[in-house]
């Protein structure tokens, strides 16, 4: 649900609780004579009690949700692909950016800018040089999904997954990392740096 229709969910809340107010004081303490009594004040605390409730689960429901559509917006900007020398020149040929274990596990595994130290690490330890693939979001967003790791393991939380046949021509930037414990290009850190303002 985004958050335009949760909010939408929540106001309607608000018209339950009041209906549900108006037609219990007007229909049922009628009938029972409880208006003007104890029992009606304190049915009115609890029914504001209740919508003190509904506000504010509400409120944190879609900070909470507009935050996340927020941190995944930004993130959606900065998808990679990491491949050896050999997979960037089968995909140069081929016109697809696909690894053996992407065909494993049917869909190419991505990473987000603040991940890509670890998936250095983890899968490219052995080699010398690799090339990291920036991809262009208008051309790969109705095909990514965001996924815990697939498979388990020790990483945490949502990376990027594309399922589907992956263009070369989707990508927007191409860089070669020499080993320096991979350093990260220049534009690559400036851009995290402007992410996080």
């Amino acid at each position: 649900m985004n958050v335009f229709n949760l909010f939408l969910v929540w106001i309607f809340g608000f018209f339950v609780l009041l209906s549900f107010d108006l037609f219990t004081e007007a229909f049922i303490f009628e009938w029972l004579e409880w208006n003007g009594t104890n029992k009606n004040d304190w049915f009115f605390a609890l029914w504001w009690g209740l919508v003190v409730v509904w506000a504010l689960y509400g409120s944190l429901k879609i900070f909470l949700k507009w935050k996340d559509s927020h941190v995944l917006t930004n993130m959606q900007n900065e998808v990679y692909k990491v491949l050896t020398l050999k997979e960037w020149e089968q995909a140069q040929v081929s016109g697809l950016i696909i690894t053996e274990l992407d065909q494993k596990d049917g869909f190419v595994h991505l990473s987000f800018l603040y991940q890509l130290n670890v998936t250095l690490s983890l899968y490219f330890a052995e080699e010398e040089e690799v090339v990291l693939l920036q991809l262009d979001q208008s051309k790969v967003r109705d095909c990514l999904k965001y996924e815990t790791p697939i498979p388990q393991g020790k990483r945490l939380g949502a990376f990027p997954h594309y399922y589907g046949e992956l263009d070369a021509s989707a990508t927007s930037s191409v860089w070669q990392l020499k080993r320096n414990a991979f350093e990260v290009p220049i534009e690559i850190l400036l851009q995290a740096e402007e992410n996080t303002n």
